[in-house]
């Protein structure tokens, strides 16, 4: 099947108003019903030019190495297979059919439309009687999965190549590992192991300068490690600040996330945060993230410190950026950095 017809599969959610007395709406997350054919861009071997080189060793097996590619100001990865394992096998035009005809959660999230517990529409409200829908989203998420497909996605001699952003160095409890940037977007159709955000919002995410000049040796654990990487620019350098700008993005969408929660201590949250206050649905811009930051490092915590954590990552994020920002932070940006030292 060429690459322009893939049947495309998706999740979106219905609002409802239950039968009976209560007109409360509801909301539901569902398969859709149908598929339609989704277009993924064929490129010339000789439009990819290779940036970098990322080796990845594992203790109990021989080091792999692939590349990274260049192609119309981003940054492509080899996409890897739904079987995972270790060194993973290349995806296939057919696992991407596969994956798009089943609407795998990892293909999915690299459209830009992730699933989370997607039900089937017929046999849910077979059981749960309905006065009427009031909204459904499927059209504009159709939309969006097909605009991800046309602008993350391309195939190349059979290869599927995901834009995912530039390499990054995670660090973790068993050794470190390169990854992309993109924390959204895995270039992996087996959807597990991908650990990169809970270690970006503790910070463990590090450009290579980073990662060569500032990471302490100990922290590396070369030695007992069971994971080693080995990042390798062949292009010179797309950013220098992105592995501050991870973790920047990563805490933010932290501490929005948590606002969201039904509780006491989310609540103390989102009046504490001018941002989360703010009506609809913020989207976060990299020129932000400074004020952004300085709003959680500035804020007010509890006796009991309950936010304790959030502002000292703020702190230790902001620093990073004002290192590696290309563009100098602004007079009252420095400001905050002083008092922060």
């Amino acid at each position: 099947m060429p690459p322009d017809e893939i049947p495309l599969r998706i999740s979106y959610t219905e609002s409802f108003v239950r039968a009976g007395r209560l007109r409360k709406v509801s909301h539901m997350e569902f398969w859709s019903e149908a598929t339609v054919p989704m277009s993924i861009r064929t490129v010339e071997s000789a439009s990819l030019l290779p940036a970098y080189r990322i080796h990845q060793h594992r203790r109990s097996s021989e080091r792999t190495s692939f590349l990274v590619y260049s192609f119309e100001g981003g940054l492509w990865w080899p996409v890897t297979g739904p079987a995972g394992g270790h060194p993973p096998a290349p995806a296939s035009v057919g696992d991407l059919t596969e994956a798009a005809a089943n609407g795998r959660p990892a293909l999915l999230a690299m459209l830009g439309v992730p699933a989370h517990s997607p039900m089937d529409r017929e046999k849910f409200y077979a059981r749960v009687p309905v006065r009427h829908v009031v909204h459904s989203d499927l059209e504009s998420r159709w939309n969006q999965a097909l605009e991800g497909a046309a602008r993350n996605l391309i195939v190349c001699d059979g290869r599927i190549y995901l834009e995912a952003g530039e390499p990054l160095y995670f660090m973790t409890g068993d050794g470190t590992m390169a990854g992309p940037c993109c924390l959204s977007r895995s270039p992996s159709l087996s959807g597990m192991g991908d650990l990169r955000r809970s270690h970006a919002e503790l910070g463990y995410a590090f450009g290579i300068e980073e990662y060569d000049e500032e990471v302490p040796r100990e922290w590396k654990c070369e030695e007992d490690a069971s994971y080693l990487a080995e990042i390798v620019p062949l292009v010179e350098r797309h950013r220098f600040d992105a592995g501050a700008l991870t973790y920047a993005r990563a805490l933010i969408e932290e501490v929005t996330r948590y606002s969201t929660f039904q509780s006491v201590m989310a609540k103390r949250l989102r009046e504490r945060l001018a941002f989360l206050s703010e009506p609809g649905e913020r989207a976060l811009e990299e020129a932000d993230f400074p004020q952004l930051l300085r709003q959680i490092a500035m804020m007010p915590d509890t006796p009991r410190r309950i936010f304790a954590r959030h502002i000292e990552h703020a702190e230790a994020a902001l620093r990073r950026l004002e290192k590696r920002s290309p563009a100098p932070l602004t007079i009252e940006e420095e400001d905050v950095l002083v008092r922060l030292a």
